[in-house]
């Protein structure tokens, strides 16, 4: 109880107080009628029912599965039944059949982990499974996994459709990823099927793919001089010795393969041999294979370039991308654009490559970021008024980084996130109350099954239909001390043009001073979604998520005890410890946001050898904009982004007296 009233005295949103959970459940903060009516399903669930749920769920988890089933038999909670049965169905080595999981989907087409449940149906498929159901199932859904292949496939060859059949099983062997027992059984089966081709295919995607088991066992399939040159592609990946021999002993009709030339670049850049990486990304295959995977070492090579003064050759390297669309296309027009325009003083290229990112996105920072630069190219070809209208663009998306700087550029005063949220309406609070999914998510809250409560949550989002659901399904999250989900509704909303301000950028407690409380909270955000318990990957825990090293040298820095357990438990005592180490930074940056915020996330040594490399943004003759660009570290680029566009929100929802439009003031800092 002192644990849940001393978060409870730190985290505040909206004015409402939000205790955070220290134990199993999280509880839930009743706001409104439609959610106190969905929160009430805990209502339903007596001690007995808790505990029988709770130890079912447990026992699930660690796929102790005699034990869960056994648990839930005595379970009378209907929801929770189906609950359980879901997720049942949805794990490896289901006791379902086919007929049961494909009647479930069918059923229930908005439950969460539909991608699981299709796999579980395609592998619990069997001879006996009537092939004209089947074919049903695989003309509604294409096969995902080896077995659905399979079934696929003999169900068109016993169907007369041997040609279809045939092809699908070849490119099963192809596509498929196969532990040793089954390939030699799909090999043993299907033999008579499988062409020379279509092995040299399958080695050769297993080499993009880095499957080198299943690679390994493909030798013995491929000529003598397909197998040298899988050997030179791992020895170069795997960066073993004697590679020049490697190579040396692939034929010279193999030597331009296309795999074997992207392994030596990626073995060059990461041995610092840029010249040489360069060589090969000026002078390419025409057919790249996977030109998605060609693009991480091109783009890993640019900034360098760039770093030197060598603009042309970057320019070359990045144009001559090979992509069509994706994610990965916007991204090197963008900086095809980028090099054209402020190394090369080519606008007019420039304009042509930002629009054509431009046309490829869909997302606001994606937009912004096309339309600002699109901008900042009209300007230097001396079109005034197609650099206002570009900038307009970028400044309609305002809770961006290049939608405030485009904001900035254009002369134009926004408040980010300011506009009123949705009321919503009669149809949106009966279909939520309805709702199984949002009172699935309270259930599993009640149980503590927290990793479950974000499928639910996330999966409401994913499948509310308009901005009013939306903002009900954040609330849901907010009313179930789940604010870092309330954020991820927003967020999802935002990306399809829904502002959710008081959700996305909830406003907790945090000290007044320095550094000030819009940067604590916008840091805050980006690094934890507002979750007192996060916990990366990486080892970083709380809100600020801070590294114990870390934590332990800024606790002997302000002479508090160091305790690991309170990093997550007690939210006061790890904003304390990161707004210390932040104000460490700032100081250590001479008060540079960017800089600062640059070494929060990469750490300051990183930062200095940036510094060393590229220059220091704090002198006069540097755009600071450019620089954050030349960050090498594709997270650190985003992270800085932003944590400084959160803030510009984050002054607007603290009722800041500044003018908000101050994001090129924070970066010249």
């Amino acid at each position: 109880m002192k644990l849940v009233a001393a978060i409870a005295t730190v985290l505040v949103f909206g004015g409402i107080c939000a205790p955070a959970s220290v134990v199993a459940a999280r509880a839930p903060q009743i706001e409104d009628s439609p959610i106190s009516t969905v929160v009430a399903t805990a209502k339903t669930l007596s001690r007995k029912e808790r505990q029988i749920w709770r130890k079912a769920f447990k026992f699930a988890e660690h796929q102790q599965w005699k034990r869960a089933d056994r648990a839930a038999r005595k379970g009378r909670n209907k929801l929770l039944r189906k609950t359980y049965r879901w997720y049942r169905m949805s794990q490896p080595r289901t006791n379902a059949s086919f007929g049961k999981i494909s009647a479930f989907i069918a059923a229930n087409p908005n439950w969460p982990h539909q991608r699981d449940l299709t796999r579980r149906a395609e592998e619990t498929m069997t001879v006996t499974t009537p092939r004209a159901e089947i074919l049903a199932w695989f003309n509604k859904y294409p096969p995902l996994t080896t077995d659905g292949g399979i079934m696929l496939g003999m169900s068109l060859i016993d169907s007369g459709e041997r040609v279809e059949g045939v092809a699908v099983l070849r490119n099963t062997w192809v596509e498929g990823d196969l532990g040793h027992r089954q390939s030699r059984s799909f090999y043993k089966r299907y033999r008579k099927h499988l062409r020379g081709v279509d092995h040299r295919d399958r080695l050769d995607r297993l080499l993009w793919d880095r499957r080198y088991s299943q690679a390994r066992r493909m030798m013995s399939l491929v000529p003598k001089n397909d197998q040298i040159l899988a050997q030179a592609r791992m020895r170069l990946r795997l960066f073993r010795g004697g590679v020049d021999w490697a190579i040396r002993r692939v034929p010279e009709n193999l030597r331009r393969d296309p795999g074997l030339l992207y392994e030596r670049v990626r073995w060059r850049l990461r041995k610092k041999r840029l010249d040489g990486a360069v060589d090969i990304l000026s002078n390419p295959p025409k057919n790249l294979v996977r030109p998605e995977i060609w693009w991480r070492e091109r783009s890993r090579a640019v900034r360098p370039l760039l770093a030197q003064g060598r603009a042309k050759e970057a320019y070359r390297i990045v144009r001559n991308h090979g992509l069509n669309a994706g994610r990965e296309f916007a991204e090197a027009e963008w900086l095809a654009g980028w090099i054209a325009l402020r190394f090369l003083n080519h606008p007019a290229d420039a304009q042509r490559h930002f629009e054509r990112m431009g046309d490829a996105v869909r997302y606001p920072i994606s937009r912004a970021r096309a339309a600002y630069w699109a901008g900042r190219a009209a300007e230097a070809g001396n079109d005034e008024n197609g650099a206002q209208i570009w900038y307009a663009k970028a400044a309609s998306h305002d809770a961006t980084y290049y939608g405030q700087l485009g904001a900035d550029r254009g002369g134009s005063v926004i408040k980010p996130m300011s506009m009123p949220e949705p009321a919503p309406d009669t149809a949106s609070i009966k279909r939520f109350k309805k709702s199984e999914l949002a009172r699935a998510a309270v259930l599993l809250n009640v149980l503590g099954r927290d990793k479950l409560v974000r499928s639910f949550i996330r999966r409401l989002a994913r499948t509310s239909k308009n901005a009013n659901d939306k903002l009900l399904v954040g609330r849901l999250a907010r009313a179930l001390d789940r604010n870092d989900l309330g954020v991820a509704v927003a967020r999802h909303a935002y990306r399809v043009g829904i502002a959710l301000p008081s959700l996305g950028y909830p406003v907790i407690g945090m000290p007044n001073g320095v550094p000030e409380r819009g940067l604590l909270l916008a840091l805050a955000r980006q690094e934890s979604n507002m979750d007192p318990l996060a916990k990366s990957r990486a080892g970083a825990l709380g809100l600020m998520q801070l590294m114990p090293r870390t934590a332990r040298d800024v606790s002997r820095s302000l002479r508090i005890r160091y305790s690991r357990a309170r990093l997550t438990r007690d939210p006061s005592y790890n904003i304390k410890l990161g707004r210390a180490y932040l104000r460490r930074l700032l100081d250590r940056f001479d008060g540079s946001y960017v800089l600062a915020i640059a070494s929060y996330n990469a750490g300051p040594n990183a930062v200095k050898r940036w510094i060393k490399k590229s220059g220091d943004p704090r002198s006069a003759k540097f755009d600071t904009i450019d620089w954050v660009e030349m960050i090498p570290y594709p997270e650190t680029r985003n992270y800085v982004q932003r944590v400084l566009e959160n803030l510009q929100v984050y002054r607007q929802r603290l009722g800041e007296t500044r003018l908000v439009r101050s994001l090129e003031a924070d970066l010249a800092r």
